[in-house]
């Protein structure tokens, strides 16, 4: 365990050495080649018009009026939206997010510990060409002449009103607290503070129940033992229905190496447990037996935020076993878990102006609720929207966005602590240390790469086309059964 975490910040230490080096070696040149694409679409976007006055005779110039595209959801899928229209003077681009920040939110559960760490994995919403809001929206109206999203601004509490022409939905999903924000967190400040007061609630609690066994549940779970040791006195128990940690995951191995690793560090693990019913000091199972603790998490119960685009029409909504909807009318679709359902081109059906991604998505090719596959999909929204303009053919999910893939791949990292975890490559499974490595190279990449930052864009540019390759050659993923 001691040489694992010495290798573990040491790798770091080296990793962050050299990817600052590249951050600024790449830095000049790519202010320039931004500058030099931007010149670049402003011509291309005047070739047209300036074919039409050659043609047609005409002595004054006509201004082409921009595309309003508002991206409602500032986290994977809306700011990889957002990167793919950066440059285009087709479109004016407007982010709409009820906070001010961005959250990396596969590391944030170190923060009921570490709450220091927030600065870190929390930064500013980037800025750039586009214009950002900070407001709530409640409804979406796509209907004939009629398109319009109202939103409630976060600052003045007010309703407001904006028009478009094209729309991305990216709110993805709303997790318990305090994995999401409350709306009073709707600032950097605010939610630093928030995760003091959640770090010294846990410190103050003597025993800890974890409702909910799945990758949140776990990496709770494993962060508690870790920071706390069996010597500090605090009793941690998680409780799950599945007979098995994180059953998402397909390999039992994952499973196995996370129990046992709780097991060995005092963790109480209770599998195979109904719960009747749960409230801020205890559960009680259904057998009748009752539970109680000092500090309770909710981990599961994790809902899609599709409620704007379904506002307008909730009763025409019906839910069926099969996972569709049924009603009459020009009604939105959603799967059994309140997903909207999208077809192959990520695009709403019966509203040909809107694009629907990451988690709050239902793609017609796979289930999976990952911050990698949230990504591809916000890339392929957009770049679809471009081509609706354009007239060009809509490109296809997942297909052309992983060379003819009909599968994209489940990559994942299971944080246990921080230096010891599991990571996975579709049928590949890797525990023990180099798993956190890993995930600490995704994570500060990433962020860096959420910011704009060449290093990242350049880091994952390349990972993304190595993981498409591997994954269709020589780790493909498991077959579906039928």
């Amino acid at each position: 365990m001691v040489l694992s975490k010495y290798f573990v910040v040491a790798a770091q230490f080296l990793f962050w050495g050299i990817f600052m080096m590249i951050d600024a070696y790449l830095l000049i040149p790519s202010i320039i080649l931004r500058y030099l694409a931007r010149i670049k679409s402003q011509s291309e976007a005047g070739q047209p018009q300036q074919q039409q006055q050659r043609q047609g005779g005409l002595r004054q110039p006509r201004q082409r009026r921009a595309n309003t595209v508002v991206v409602v959801g500032g986290s994977f899928a809306g700011l990889a939206a957002l990167r793919k229209f950066e440059n285009n003077p087709l479109f004016r681009v407007i982010l709409i997010d009820p906070k001010q920040y961005f959250e990396y939110t596969p590391g944030i559960l170190r923060l009921v510990c570490e709450p220091n760490l927030f600065r870190k994995l929390a930064y500013p919403l980037p800025h750039g060409a586009h214009e950002i809001i900070q407001g709530t929206v409640t409804t979406i109206t796509s209907e004939r002449q009629q398109n319009e999203v109202t939103y409630v601004d976060s600052a003045t509490r007010q309703t407001k009103t904006l028009q478009f022409d094209y729309l991305i939905l990216a709110t993805g999903r709303q997790y318990q607290y305090p994995v999401s924000p409350l709306r009073e967190e709707a600032t950097l400040a605010a939610r630093a503070n928030a995760w003091k007061v959640a770090a010294q609630s846990l410190e103050r609690a003597k025993s800890i129940l974890i409702l909910g066994g799945g990758a949140v549940g776990t990496e709770l779970a494993a962060e508690i033992v870790d920071h706390y040791h069996l010597d500090q006195g605090k009793k941690v128990t998680l409780i799950d229905a599945s007979p098995r940690l994180v059953p998402l995951f397909e390999d039992a191995k994952v499973s196995e190496y996370a129990e046992s690793w709780l097991k060995s560090r005092g963790c109480k693990l209770l599998l195979g447990e109904m719960l009747r019913k749960w409230d801020d000091k205890s559960c009680t199972l259904r057998h009748g037996a009752v539970l109680k603790a000092d500090l309770v998490f909710v981990c599961f119960g994790d809902k899609p935020n599709s409620g704007p685009l379904v506002a307008n029409n909730p009763r025409a909504l019906t839910t069926s076993s099969t996972g569709t909807t049924s009603g009459s009318g020009n009604v939105i679709q959603l799967d059994q878990r309140k997903c909207i359902q999208v077809d192959p081109f990520l695009g709403v059906p019966n509203r040909p102006n809107i694009f629907c991604c990451g988690d709050v998505a239902a793609p017609p090719t796979e289930d999976a609720k990952q911050a990698f596959h949230a990504e591809v999909q916000g890339g392929v929204a957009a770049e679809n929207v471009m081509r609706l303009v354009t007239g060009r053919p809509f490109v296809q999910y997942p297909e052309d966005a992983t060379s003819g893939s009909q599968r994209m791949p489940m990559v994942y990292v299971l944080s246990l602590g921080r230096f010891d975890g599991v990571i996975a490559f579709n049928q590949l499974i890797i525990p023990g240390a180099l798993a956190s490595l890993v995930k600490w190279i995704l994570e500060w990449t990433k962020i860096r790469q959420m910011l704009g930052r060449p290093v990242g864009i350049l880091i994952w540019m390349f990972g993304d086309a190595v993981t498409f390759f591997l994954s269709k050659t020589y780790l493909p993923p498991k077959p579906k059964e039928s």
